[in-house]
């Protein structure tokens, strides 16, 4: 299912669509056509890209208490049950230095997104017959 490019793995929507349209083909929904084995794809996409924007704007809605408490966990998460968590993290404004000439600059605040497996999801990966 998956192509190397530059040396890199990559899966495309489209190989997810197929492999997605080809399962329910074979566990008897044969009625389920190609375009709706997409919109089904893109549905599950657009979930969870509105759960972590909805993540985001609750951050984003207590930025500032962030910036004046450090003690504060500036981040949510978008646990997915036996596969893992998208963590979402405000990063503070800090100071820095541009390595080219060392001047001194302020790196400014953002947000940083990661995933973190689950335990079925690392067992899984471990498992030859899974």
């Amino acid at each position: 299912m998956n192509t190397e490019i530059n040396g890199k793995t990559t899966v495309t929507k489209a190989q997810i669509i197929d492999v997605v349209h080809h399962e329910l083909q074979e566990n008897g929904n044969r009625e389920i056509t190609k375009r709706q084995s997409a919109e089904l794809v893109e549905c599950v996409f657009q979930t969870l890209k509105s759960e972590i924007r909805s993540l985001r704007d609750e951050l984003d809605n207590n930025a500032e208490n962030f910036e004046v408490d450090p003690s504060l966990k500036p981040e949510r998460r978008l646990k997915i049950s036996g596969f893992g968590n998208f963590i979402i993290r405000y990063k503070r404004s800090r100071p820095g230095r541009n390595p080219q000439n060392n001047e001194k600059i302020t790196i400014s605040s953002r947000y940083v997104l990661t995933f973190k497996p689950s335990a079925v999801l690392k067992k899984a990966i471990n498992q030859a017959d899974v």
